[in-house]
């Protein structure tokens, strides 16, 4: 079943809005016209097949990429100009796919490689604090060198580096990428977590049932373009997206 977020009687503040974006890669382009929103607290989900362009997407937001056309506003700004660190100091932080540790950094040098921006010692430490109390593994891991993680404890410390970075919306890239379904489940528990917390999640999967099991809303990339956008439950029942999808 899908946990849908409880309708409130006053109005859900738009934290992300995307409109009309494009980017791409040289001359290759790989987003046409992507409008997204993303309210504050919820869980939203992008699904797509490899190649959809979910990661360029991320890319884009993040400013890694520059976007070709199209704006990009968050929390009322528009942040359509504004350079990677920017992002990050509005907010907006990415988790990306594959992880990207440093393999022979520890588990601590590696989660403080997310506060870079910052400089209250004291507060690092408060969120420090935080991150270990949520990912308790990563305590009983804390100096080891990350290559030395399991893959499912990869995850846990790739999602505790972008809290580090004290995010209002953390956009989660292949969450379940390479992972064993039990190890999945935990990590679904730890974005429940994170975002009753305070952090709004937009969760970007390959894997349908993943991405949309916790998620409010949903929308669905192909070649580039959003071709679907609804409730999450709806478009798990939706035929087309099980037939696509989960081959039903």
């Amino acid at each position: 079943m899908t946990a849908e977020v409880a309708a409130s009687s006053s109005p859900v503040k738009t934290l992300l809005e995307v409109r009309n974006l494009s980017s791409g890669y040289g001359e290759q382009q790989v987003l046409w016209d992507v409008s997204i929103e993303v309210r504050q607290g919820e869980i939203v989900s992008l699904i797509g097949a490899n190649g959809a362009g979910k990661t360029t997407l991320l890319c884009t937001l993040s400013k890694l990429i520059e976007p070709w056309g199209g704006s990009i506003h968050f929390d009322g700004r528009d942040l359509t100009q504004a350079s990677s660190d920017q992002m990050v100091r509005a907010g907006v932080v990415q988790a990306p796919q594959g992880r990207r540790l440093f393999p022979g950094l520890s588990v601590k040098d590696n989660l403080l490689q997310g506060a870079y921006l910052r400089q209250d010692k004291r507060d690092i430490q408060s969120t420090l604090d935080w991150v270990l109390e949520i990912l308790p593994r990563l305590r009983e891991r804390f100096n080891q060198p990350a290559g030395f993680l399991s893959g499912g404890e990869q995850q846990m410390c790739a999602i505790g580096r972008g809290l580090m970075s004290k995010p209002r919306l953390l956009a989660i890239d292949e969450l379940s990428l390479g992972l064993a379904p039990l190890v999945v489940d935990n990590l679904l528990k730890l974005i429940i977590d994170i975002n009753k917390q305070g952090v709004t999640v937009l969760l970007v999967e390959q894997d349908v049932e993943v991405a949309l099991e916790y998620a409010s809303r949903g929308y669905v990339l192909e070649t580039g373009r959003v071709v679907q956008a609804s409730k999450a439950s709806e478009l798990l029942q939706d035929p087309r997206i099980r037939q696509a999808y989960l081959g039903l």
